[in-house]
């Protein structure tokens, strides 16, 4: 058994002294004494976690509900804010006993499969609830399909036991909307002043996080038109929600202390009054300014991602064929930044599913061309001409639908220039995205590298850092940070390449783009070491890979073209498909 608080630093945030004398009266009055009772014997506790053995699942199970069970009591007398309330994940396996600790794979799956349970409830492998049949009883667990777990390499079948008494405590109705994207309200912030700059510094600062939050893709954002009316008040967030039709909440407020200013901000899920996320920050009233971007910024790099992670999660708990083609693009997203073949044609199934589901949905026609895109760059294509074909008609589809859909309109300029090699359409495409959405991050990344493509280098490393601050994506961060890496190779600053280079790949290893720039950089500087092991990289990532090919499908041009295929010749890369085999075959003997 293994549980975890949900919003458990929103909880510490709010109020640590509380929070840890009621954490440590529930762990020795609830969570010790039902596995005591049961049989079971606590393990430890992990920061705001605990682990549990039983020798019987009937055991675990009964310890588990009546964990849940007291915690709706517990919570009953606490506001949605402060209630502590758990996540239980089940599990049968065999575990390795070391000394005052269990190890083991069961151990692993269990710890990401409570992450699957909605708060209050339990979570369980269709193992543990065969085994539990009997002692289940009446209870009837929903079944939530194969699971794919963070850091797991195989599905896990799950059920859940919805604990009816706290579901009902902790998460109203769900909230209509006839638009599957996440949507936010940020209501005014609180001032702890009524003076005149007091309500300037709070509306400015509220201006600035509406335009950040605007930035990121497939997020909707209220206007302030609509939300200047909660001004002053005691917002009722599951209220308010309803009124606007959202399913998140930024709320926030301004304390000021002489010249200080301290900003903090809440993110809340509107149908569960969970906090999700709290940040704090300070400065002078001088740098309001400076504050404001500081404070923008910060949205479009974090709760802008938390939402599409927390998005990812919900569709994660859903059946397979329940899903919406919203969901199942979010879940395509999750394994096309892999840059794995296994997670790529994962990813290209899951976007076909979407197609299928609703064929006129322009993101699953967007991203099915990155997929195309992807396809081709990562050397995994049989015939890159059909590739390019096949992503220029799904993108047009986009544009056609939404002619003003700024990542649309990016892709396809994309295809036009690194699979149709028509730069000058290409530009004029990205162009037009970066006017109709000039907040939108891969607009500017992508006609960073059609400049580059054109050999541009000051205005693609202009672009490609506009760009990289303008992304919401933290965790797909890695691919505006090759393109930058890409950028300051054709203005000819290696260092710099290099340098955002390793950067990207300290994030994602896998991506073969990011990789030839590092290999070409380090031989551009005379590194050839460090360039030959970056090509031996590239080769045991894709044995089959050889410049006769790639050259084929190189995008640069003139000079530019000619200094980087020698640079990656100088690294050491494979000419021919036969000598890349022959070279892991090398590797193989002398492994051997």
């Amino acid at each position: 058994m293994m549980g975890d608080v949900v919003a458990y630093s929103r909880l510490m945030a709010s109020d640590e002294d509380d929070t840890h004398a009621r954490m440590m009266q529930i762990q020795h009055a609830v969570i010790e004494q039902a596995v005591e009772v049961h049989s079971g014997k606590v393990v430890k506790y992990v920061g705001d976690g605990f682990l549990a053995i039983f020798s019987k699942p009937e055991d675990a199970l009964a310890a588990a509900i009546e964990i849940q069970n007291a915690l709706v009591q517990e919570a009953v007398g606490f506001p949605p804010e402060r209630r502590i309330i758990y996540r239980i994940a089940l599990n049968v396996s065999q575990i390795i006993i070391d000394q005052n600790d269990v190890f083991g794979d069961g151990v692993n799956v269990t710890a990401r499969l409570q992450a699957h349970a909605e708060p209050g409830d339990i979570v369980m492998t269709t193992e543990f609830t065969r085994l539990a049949a009997q002692a289940l009883g009446n209870i009837r667990p929903v079944d939530l399909g194969e699971l794919q777990l963070k850091n797991i390499d195989r599905p896990v079948h799950a059920a859940a036991i919805r604990i009816g008494s706290l579901r009902n405590l902790t998460t109203p109705a769900p909230l209509r909307t006839t638009d599957p994207r996440p949507s936010i309200a940020v209501l005014p912030f609180r001032r702890a002043g009524t003076s005149h700059s007091d309500t300037i510094v709070a509306d400015a600062i509220v201006e600035e996080v509406v335009h950040g939050l605007s930035a990121a893709h497939g997020l909707i954002v209220i206007s302030r038109s609509s939300t200047r009316r909660y001004r002053g008040q005691q917002p009722d967030l599951a209220v308010i929600a309803k009124e606007l039709n959202v399913r998140y909440v930024l709320t926030g407020g301004v304390q000021r202390q002489g010249e200080r200013l301290r900003i903090v901000t809440e993110l809340t899920e509107a149908d569960t009054g969970l906090m999700i996320r709290h940040d704090r920050f300070d400065g002078e009233e001088g740098e309001l300014f400076q504050l404001q971007e500081q404070i923008a910024v910060a949205v479009m790099r974090t709760i802008a991602p938390e939402i599409m992670e927390w998005e990812l999660r919900r569709s994660m708990r859903k059946r397979p064929q329940h899903l919406s083609a919203y969901e199942l693009v979010l879940q395509a997203l999750e394994h096309l930044y892999r840059l794995g073949r296994d997670s790529h044609a994962e990813a290209g199934r899951l976007l076909r599913a979407a197609i299928e589901i609703d064929p006129e949905y322009p993101p699953a026609n967007t991203y099915m061309a990155y997929w195309h895109i992807f396809r081709v760059g990562e050397g995994w294509s049989d015939d890159p001409a059909a590739d390019a074909r096949e992503a220029s008609r799904v993108a047009q589809k986009a544009i056609e639908r939404d002619p003003r859909d700024g990542l649309a309109l990016a892709m396809h300029g994309h295809v036009h220039s690194f699979l149709l090699r028509d730069f000058e359409s290409a530009r004029a495409i990205l162009d037009r995205a970066i006017d109709v959405a000039p907040n939108c991050a891969m607009a500017w990344t992508m006609s960073s590298v059609t400049r580059g493509y054109l050999g541009d280098g000051a205005a693609a490393v202009a672009q490609a850092e506009t760009g990289l601050r303008l992304s919401p994506l933290d965790g797909h961060a890695f691919w505006f940070e090759g393109q930058l890496a890409q950028a300051h190779y054709i203005k000819g600053d290696f260092t710099a390449a290099v340098a955002w280079a390793r950067r990207a790949a300290a994030q994602n290893p896998s991506a073969m783009f990011n990789l030839r720039v590092l290999a070409a950089s380090l031989s551009a500087l005379g590194q050839g070491e460090g360039a030959r092991r970056v090509a031996q990289e590239i080769v045991a990532r894709n044995p089959g890979f050889a410049l006769s090919t790639y050259e084929k499908f190189c995008p640069f041009t003139g000079q530019i073209r000619r200094d980087w295929l020698d640079r990656l010749r100088a690294a050491g890369l494979p000419e021919h498909p036969r000598q890349a085999e022959q070279g892991a075959q090398l590797d193989e003997e002398a492994a051997s």
